[in-house]
Order: structure tokens, then sequence, then C-alpha cells
């Protein structure tokens, strides 16, 4: 807000405070902070509303109003030059909207790899399609450094070009990598065996009850059968002690993450949502953790990619931390992407 403003503008916020679960959230002083650090100034801050929480903690709702300087006392502005031809590819791509016909409108629309796994927020796959075709030319190299689930580098690959996601979730890391490197049906296969010798072979004092206590909506351990419940367990187990996974099992890994929650048959738990764990309804029923993730294999590798498809990685860790001599060059057109994967 602060760079779109221009100097003197006002920003106008409405916002309040909250306490979740027994923690205090003084939203309006952190925006605050941030505000200022970002350069903007608090003209008023006027209270529009008292409230309280379930606990009856006091809140409050407040409206805060931020102003850009008229100068900027920080140092000199530095002022970036806009590239002529991204500028025209952008304003084609805006007044077109190419992703908003059909078939590219259908809500369907896209390799059914891009659903591997739910997440919250992902980009619509025809968007990511029409971004890759409108800013990157052929042969050019496609890298997300904030890339989620990897929907913009998948995509790329789709299209032919080689691609890197990156992500500081360790969760939308391991699903990237398993649509940028999803292995054969046979190979697949093979690696759930091996997979689930694994987790069977997790002795009994790595399984750690205490951490299905945790929870928002009701606690981990409310969604499942007790059985089904153990299985999770030890399968969490393997997965905080794997050191190097191959790209097989990283899709069996990608595949669970799907199956942990939803309200679809498919699911592991009781009836909840897929992506935001409302508190669960219905019996709770055993549902064989390798069978789920074996129906789930099968469902996601049942349409062959193209053949134009070029594998890719995904990365798991900070961007600012990614290995220039690692991931190789990019040019200056756009083909370094930032995108809600």
């Amino acid at each position: 807000v602060q760079r779109g403003l221009t100097p003197g503008g006002a920003f106008l916020l409405d916002i309040g405070d909250s306490k979740f679960y027994g923690i205090h959230v003084p939203t309006d002083h952190l925006l605050v902070d941030v505000a200022t650090r970002a350069g903007m100034v608090l003209e008023h801050r006027h209270v529009l509303a008292r409230r309280h929480s379930r606990d009856k903690s006091e809140l409050v709702q407040v409206e805060l109003v931020f102003r850009k300087p008229k100068r900027i006392k920080t140092g000199p502005m530095r002022v970036v030059r806009a590239d002529s031809e991204i500028e025209l590819l952008a304003t084609e791509f805006q007044h077109a909207l190419p992703y908003k016909q059909p078939p590219y409108d259908k809500r369907n629309w896209g390799h059914n790899l891009h659903s591997l796994c739910s997440y919250q927020g992902k980009l619509k796959p025809s968007m990511a399609h029409w971004i890759i075709r409108q800013f990157v030319c052929t042969g050019g190299r496609v890298l997300d450094p904030l890339g989620g689930v990897g929907t913009i580098p998948f995509e790329a690959a789709l299209l032919g070009h080689q691609s890197i996601s990156n992500d500081k979730s360790p969760f939308a890391a391991m699903v990237a990598r398993a649509k940028l490197s999803p292995p054969s049906f046979s190979e697949a296969r093979a690696a759930i065996d091996r997979w689930w010798h694994d987790i069977m072979s997790v002795p009994n004092d790595e399984l750690d009850f205490s951490a299905a206590d945790f929870g928002l909506n009701g606690t981990v351990k409310d969604f499942y059968h007790p059985k089904t419940l153990e299985e999770v367990l030890r399968a969490r187990a393997l997965f905080l002690r794997r050191q190097a996974i191959s790209d097989g099992e990283a899709f069996l890994w990608a595949s669970l993450l799907h199956v942990l929650h939803g309200n679809r048959p498919y699911a592991l738990s009781r009836t909840s949502h897929p992506i935001t764990p409302f508190y669960p309804q219905g019996p709770a029923v055993y549902k064989s953790v390798r069978e789920k993730v074996l129906q789930r294999v099968i469902l996601a590798l049942k349409h062959p990619l193209p053949e134009g498809f070029v594998r890719g990685r995904g990365l798991h860790g900070d961007f600012r931390d990614l290995d220039g001599d690692a991931v190789g060059e990019f040019d200056d057109l756009g083909h370094a992407l930032t995108g809600l994967g």
C-alpha cells in the first residue's frame, strides 16, 4: 500500500484484535508496527466498537488512519525503470484475461495432477497456464521462489519449460515436488510396498500420541478411529526421521496429505472439510492408510502427462537461501515468477 499511494495519500483500515485459543493477538498494534516500518505515519486511531471474546476478555475494533509522508526522509527513493516489453505483455493480459474464456474458465480445467492435494488459496491452473504462455518465451526457464504447491511451475513443465518451485512450508514443497517429478504407476506401486514396510517397522516407542492431543477445531485424535490414528502416527514418525526420499516416495507423502481428512470417501478421517479441518462428524470407522493412499495414487496417475512435459524440481527452504549455482540462471523477461502456487 505504501508503494501504491501517492505522497500525502491516506490509507484507512478497519481492524480488530482477537483472542484465539487463549492467545491474545493485538492485530491493530502489530499492523501499526508493520506500517511504520514501511514508512507510513499513523495519524489517528479511532475506537469503533468494544467486544468480548468467548472467555469474556475485552476486545476492541478500531479504525486506523495512515498517511504516506509527502517526502521520504529515510533516503532517496529508488526509481525502477519499467521494461516496455513486459509492460506491453501485461497490458494485453489485463485486457484479454484469456483464462476467463472457454474452455479455460471451467472449474476443473487442467491436468488432474493440479489437484493432487488440497491446499488453501491455490492459484487456478488456467491462470498459471496463461501467465506462462504470455510471459515466458520458448525455451525460457521458470523459477517460482514462493511456489506453494507448484501450480505455476507444474503448468510450465506441462508446456515444455524447465521449472523449479521452492517453498518454506514442508507441506507445500512436498506436493510441488511430487507434481513436478511424478513417478510412473509401476514405480509408485513398488515404492508403496517399501514405504508401508518402513511405516509398520516404526517402533511403538516412537509413536507420539501426545501430538494427537493438539487441535484447533478438535484434537487430532478426534478425527480418526484409534487404529487409523496409530497408522497415521507411524507414518508421521517415519516422515520426521527421513533424511532423503525418492521422487516416488514424495508422491506417496503428497497423496497421504490429501487423504488425511475431508468429506469424501477417500478421507481417512471422520467427515470434515478437505482444507480447513472443521470439527468432524459421523462415526469413527477404521480406514487403512495404505489402501487409501494406494487408491489416491491410482486415481492421480490415471491420466498420462503430455509428450512435451519436462520434469522439474520442487525445493524446500527459504527463498533467500536458494543457491544460484544449484538452480541456474533466469533471464530478466519475467521468467522468474512469484506466484500463489
